[in-house]
């Protein structure tokens, strides 16, 4: 059996190299190929790519294994700097976790920044749109803070983090010395300021898709009467269809990782048996693909990246076969 370590460095590189790919082709094509109807929503989809770039980068360096051991949650690093001593190691964990919890909180943003254009006419700069981004990262900061506090109780009160790390890479790597893998966040499972940080992520999630869900009517609505009555230019409220599309597409994809996410953690406390152990340590490879879906859904979606893609899809194939 191919060890659970090697298994995420390869899944690691594949998100890196198709998600790069994939992000810094959508960036360019924002920035050159959208139609003047589309410019002015070039925010939204560059805030996604930025992240999305910003996450591949956090990926690469510490590329976390999620397993719960011994009553414990544990989080592992097998990236490129798993070897970085305590607490640079932890620290770069936390950073991974505000990254990730911020690109899934954040995705609210896009939908109250549209609201507000189409729906209360306001006119939006730059600055505006970081306005409406700061709330989030203030939400995201209090979360890392709960993090903090639980895992810093359970760590200094865990007296084997090296036995429960070298027990991990036996059980998940075997004896490939080539994949050893850095015992980086401890959380015991019933830990009372665990319980608390997992609540109120969840709170802070459930508001965002609640504003998702009222945002989303409200411009449907307004989108809806504006073409029934003739008001906005037909390529305006096409436009703004294929933002619902691709908006809408993107902002299912971190309710599939909380999905995930849930189904490991029910996995783990119904079950002690080594093949859930295995089936934990291996579904959360799936959680890094937002970062590649996330380009590839608006490339695929909005008819003018698409359209320049195929374009020269069919322009290659012609002259490869007039040769």
């Amino acid at each position: 059996m191919i060890p659970v370590g090697r298994v995420h460095e390869i899944n690691c590189w594949i998100v890196v190299t198709v998600g790069t790919v994939l992000n810094a082709l959508l960036i360019w094509l924002v920035l050159t190929k959208s139609v003047k109807e589309m410019k002015i929503y070039s925010k939204v989809l560059l805030q996604t790519c930025v992240i999305d770039l910003l996450m591949i980068l956090l990926v690469l360096a510490v590329q976390p294994i999620y397993v719960v051991f011994e009553g414990y949650n544990v989080l592992l690093s097998n990236g490129l700097l798993k070897n970085a001593s305590p607490p640079y190691n932890f620290i770069l964990m936390l950073i991974w976790f505000f990254g990730a919890c911020f690109s899934t909180i954040s995705s609210c943003v896009p939908f109250i920044y549209r609201y507000l254009l189409l729906c209360r006419l306001k006119t939006l700069t730059l600055l505006t749109y970081f306005k409406l981004l700061l709330p989030w990262l203030f939400f995201d900061i209090i979360f890392i803070g709960g993090i903090i506090c639980a895992a810093y109780t359970d760590q200094m009160r865990c007296q084997k983090l090296e036995d429960i790390n070298n027990s991990l890479n036996l059980f998940l790597n075997g004896k490939d010395t080539d994949s050893i893998l850095t015992l980086t966040l401890l959380i015991e499972t019933r830990s009372i300021p665990w319980a608390i940080t997992v609540v109120y992520i969840i709170g802070v999630e459930a508001v965002c898709y609640i504003i998702i869900v009222v945002c989303g009517l409200k411009i449907r609505h307004t989108v809806g009467r504006a073409q029934r009555i003739s008001l906005h230019n037909p390529r305006i409220i096409e436009v703004n269809r294929q933002l619902n599309y691709v908006l809408a597409a993107q902002s299912l994809l971190p309710l599939l990782e909380m999905a995930l996410s849930i189904l490991c953690l029910l996995t783990s406390v119904s079950s002690n048996s080594s093949d859930d152990f295995y089936f934990i340590s291996y579904a959360t490879l799936f959680m890094h693909y937002k970062a590649v879906l996330n380009p590839l859904i608006t490339i695929l979606m909005i008819p003018p990246y698409r359209n320049f893609i195929t374009r020269r899809k069919r322009i290659d194939n012609f002259s490869s076969s007039h040769m």
